[in-house]
């Protein structure tokens, strides 16, 4: 059944995404931060899976003899899917293991190499900051317990102005404790390598992070556009990416749209998009509760009990047993 099961939670996953868009938009409009919006779909694409089986009662069957005694109509087109996917289930779960200890090794070397570059970094305090200073590495925040600001040698000949908006940034990832936010994305990324769902609100909630950073850094009065736009070009034209860590820089694709939401203004929320918002937001999760969860029928008489069968289901099913004529 776990190749049906993952089927499930990705769709599951294609919902929550489609719920925490316009829930971003909305956030955004007001000034609120966006990271915790794609930090909350990440777990919910993940527990929902999990939690809707534990809570909700599975669609029971009963087989015996060649008949079939269901609980609910759906039941017996569920299990015709889970069967037909069911020789399926080896090669997942092997795929499965392969790749979430991969992405696995991938982030523990990650997270080690960086620690160990980390030592070879020099201390020093620019403009009040106390920082590491690296050959060509940064700027940066790296450690997620203990976390420092790493410079590379070339931003220490930036301006004042534009070295005091790059410090700031990092600064800002420090105190909104982005590394971890970052970290718990890569985790669930490595447990769960096969839902394209998880992948797309991990990338989401990176962006999101560097977003709202951006925000915060710019938050004030006269707030130098321009010049922090330049600067960001700048950094990422001679950053070089870290194993692990959070970044001034994520790429051109992600550069082009922080650059496009700071020039623009957001657009104001009204009474009538919130309204939307949460009316659709209540339509994902009722279509989330009532998708059919993948179930196999249990044979009378093994020991295995393949779902699990409430009260109402339970009497239900010994009605119809007690009708049976066993003598045949």
């Amino acid at each position: 059944m776990i190749a049906a099961w993952m089927l499930y939670s990705i769709v599951l996953g294609v919902l929550v995404v489609v719920a925490a868009t316009p829930i971003e938009s909305l956030v955004r409009s007001v000034g609120g931060p966006t990271r915790r919006v794609w930090g909350t779909a990440l777990c919910a694409a993940v527990l929902f899976p999990i939690v809707g089986m534990l809570l909700k009662d599975s669609a029971a069957a009963v087989e015996v003899g060649n008949a079939l005694v269901v609980a609910s109509p759906s039941a017996g087109l569920l299990m015709v899917g889970v069967d037909a996917l069911a020789w399926l289930d080896g090669a997942f779960v092997a795929g499965w293991m392969i790749l979430s200890t991969l992405l696995g090794f991938a982030l523990g070397g990650g997270l080690v190499t960086t620690a160990i570059r980390a030592r070879r970094w020099e201390g020093a305090e620019v403009d009040g900051v106390s920082v590491l200073v690296s050959r060509n590495v940064g700027p940066a925040v790296v450690g997620v317990w203990r976390r420092r600001i790493v410079v590379p040698q070339w931003a220490l000949t930036l301006d004042a102005v534009q070295r005091s908006m790059m410090l700031r940034h990092e600064q800002e990832h420090v105190r909104a404790g982005d590394p971890g936010l970052l970290l718990l994305s890569a985790l669930m990324v490595a447990a769960f390598p096969w839902n394209p769902a998880i992948w797309l609100i991990a990338t989401r909630t990176r962006l999101a992070i560097e977003v709202d950073c951006d925000r915060r850094v710019l938050g004030e009065r006269n707030p130098d556009l321009r010049g922090y736009a330049e600067l960001l070009l700048s950094v990422g034209a001679r950053q070089s990416r870290l194993a692990y860590g959070v970044g001034f820089s994520l790429g051109r694709p992600f550069l082009e749209e922080r650059i496009d939401r700071m020039t623009s203004a957001p657009a104001r929320s009204t009474r009538a998009q919130s309204a939307l918002v949460a009316f659709g937001l209540v339509g994902v999760l009722a279509a989330a509760w009532a998708l059919p969860q993948p179930v196999r029928a249990a044979k009378v008489g093994t020991s295995t009990v393949m779902c699990p069968i409430g009260s109402d289901t339970a009497e239900l099913t010994a009605g119809l047993l007690a009708g049976v004529d066993w003598s045949s």
